[in-house]
């Protein structure tokens, strides 16, 4: 064979001509085994073909060179970044900090490598040695410090870490609302609405604070000079339109707590007015066909996979959002023999990950082992053996048929409650991600009504194996239906369920604070209030017989 010109190769790769690249390349290395040049154009042949465990090898030859540079480096973890390869990640800054030990943006690249396996305690042992060793913007290290011990359910821990952290820099208000956060999901209701009155003294507009006061509640008429100057804030376009969208939302729940719902109503307008800017328009049609293929997907209860494949028996609680999910794990979380695993991702990220084709994957036995298999290793992982695990995601609703095919035998508690008070209480909510329909009354009202042809679809498909939860008659009759819970669910009756308010599990929902309150039913028919406000949507229920 000719002499082989590294800079041919490089043309070739330009051209997307794979093939012919890596094999020039192979020669090439064995003939100048270990030449940075050639790891290199492998390393890009590779990367370019999407083929990351290829890619490795002549990667890993190149950083274990004394010779290469840290940008080398960098540009490796970077490229196993966007592949998701993060154990890979974690062997790109080894090799670095065997060479330099004391390099601290490689300690913080690791600690973070790690905390997505996860490996928690190693992770934190390096964000530590990142700031023993003095990096730049030490805060950022701190607060991720506390988010990795906070996933790693060691809040107690994680609070310790962000107290020490506003000590040093007290100045900071990320570190502070992340720390009242931390504290409301523990219910250390003093603390973290200490912490937020802290951050409103230094800076009223800032995102989430004031909201987060009223929806605990700790917004009175003696606080009249901090509501003022919040309004005027909203009202005068002197904050960013996010922090004025959160304000709102705040004043809303503050005026329907006074009993001044006309005004409450107008402020909570403002705000999904400013939460539709931001989020952009619901599409009806689109959610109405993707429920419309979920029904056909599944038409009957046929198991994906044989009971003798799949003998775990997760429990999975879902439902509109604001229906009272949080409710029924909380009242679980009370029973010994239950571990709660809060809202798992798990069947969005799947979704998504798939390009919406888990509907046709649905159907592939090998597939449904991989998934199957994938789940269990989750919650072994985080929960070790745990008799009975929740998975509390409302909008799993939409995946109950997947779900039984991969697990048969598990567990669905499906909320329901009065489709006003869902729709009122999710207009006066501030959600984020994905959940455009939660900005328009009529939106709402569409979104209901196709969940609720989802919910009687599931519940004619599955029968019995889906129990479902009557928000109204739990919070009436709350003995006789936790009872039926945790009989459906064959666990033998604990008296503490009725107790879910001294709960020691972290909510980290809009509920925080209603479900640290033992069982009220004030909540119920709230809608009434508003009649005149959601005439429309009633309308629109009552022409679909949900009314």
């Amino acid at each position: 064979m000719p002499a082989i010109n590294l800079n041919n190769i490089s043309t070739l790769l330009q051209k997307a001509d794979y093939g012919q690249a890596n094999h020039l390349l192979t020669h090439f290395l064995s003939d100048h085994p270990g030449n940075p040049q050639a790891l290199w154009l492998q390393v890009q042949c590779y990367y370019a073909q999407h083929d990351i465990q290829a890619m490795w090898s002549p990667a890993e030859a190149l950083l274990q060179q004394t010779e290469t540079r840290v940008p080398v480096f960098e540009r490796v973890a970077d490229m196993l970044t966007a592949h998701n390869a993060p154990h890979l990640v974690v062997e790109v800054y080894r090799l670095l900090l065997a060479r330099l030990p004391e390099h601290p943006l490689a300690h913080f690249n690791l600690a973070y490598a790690l905390a997505q396996i996860p490996q928690v305690d190693e992770s934190v042992h390096h964000y530590k040695q990142a700031i023993e060793l003095g990096i730049d913007k030490p805060e950022e290290v701190w607060l991720n410090q506390s988010s990795v011990l906070a996933k790693g359910r060691r809040k107690e821990e994680a609070i310790a870490t962000l107290t020490e952290a506003c000590e040093l820099y007290p100045e900071d208000i990320l570190l502070k609302f992340n720390l009242a956060t931390l504290l409301e999901e523990v219910a250390d209701k003093p603390a973290a609405m200490a912490v937020y009155r802290d951050i409103l003294h230094r800076q009223p507009a800032t995102e989430h604070v004031f909201e987060r006061l009223a929806n605990a509640d700790a917004i009175s008429n003696d606080d009249h000079a901090l509501v003022d100057t919040v309004t005027t804030l909203a009202e005068s376009g002197r904050c960013s339109p996010k922090q004025a969208e959160s304000i709102y939302y705040g004043l809303g729940k503050f005026h329907d707590s006074q009993g001044h719902y006309t005004a409450a109503f107008d402020y909570l307008s403002k705000a999904n007015r400013f939460a539709r800017q931001r989020m952009g328009p619901f599409d009806r049609q689109a959610f109405n066909q993707s429920v419309n293929d979920i029904v056909a997907a599944f038409p009957r209860n046929v198991h994906g996979l044989s009971e003798s494949e799949s003998t775990a028996e997760p429990i999975f609680i879902c439902g509109m959002f604001r229906s009272g999910t949080t409710l029924v794990e909380q009242i679980l979380s009370r029973h010994p023999a239950v571990a709660c695993a809060g809202e798992l991702p798990f069947f969005v990220n799947l979704a998504n990950d798939t390009g919406g084709n888990w509907l046709k994957l649905s159907q592939d036995p090998q597939w449904l082992c991989e998934i199957k298999n994938n789940y269990e290793n989750q919650l072994r992982e985080q929960f070790g053996q745990a008799s009975y695990v929740t998975d509390k995601r409302p909008d799993n609703l939409l995946y109950i048929g997947l779900i039984k095919a991969l697990f048969p035998n598990a567990r669905i508690l499906l909320t329901r409650r009065h489709p006003l008070d869902t729709l009122l209480s999710i207009y006066s909510q501030h959600l984020g991600g994905n959940q455009q329909y939660a900005n328009g009354l009529e939106d709402i009202a569409a979104y209901i009504a196709d969940t609720e042809k989802l919910v009687t679809h599931w519940c004619k498909v599955f029968g019995n194996d889906i129990h479902v939860v009557s928000y109204e008659s739990l919070v009436h009759q709350q003995e006789s239906e936790t009872r039926a819970i945790l009989s459906y669910i064959d666990l033998p009756w604990d008296h503490r369920c009725l107790e879910f308010n001294q709960s020691s599990n972290a909510v980290a929902t809009a509920s925080v604070w209603q479900v640290r309150n033992k069982m009220y039913t004030s909540s119920v028919g709230r809608w009434k209030h508003y009649a005149n406000q959601l005439k429309p949507a009633a309308d629109y229920l009552s022409a679909r017989g949900l009314l």
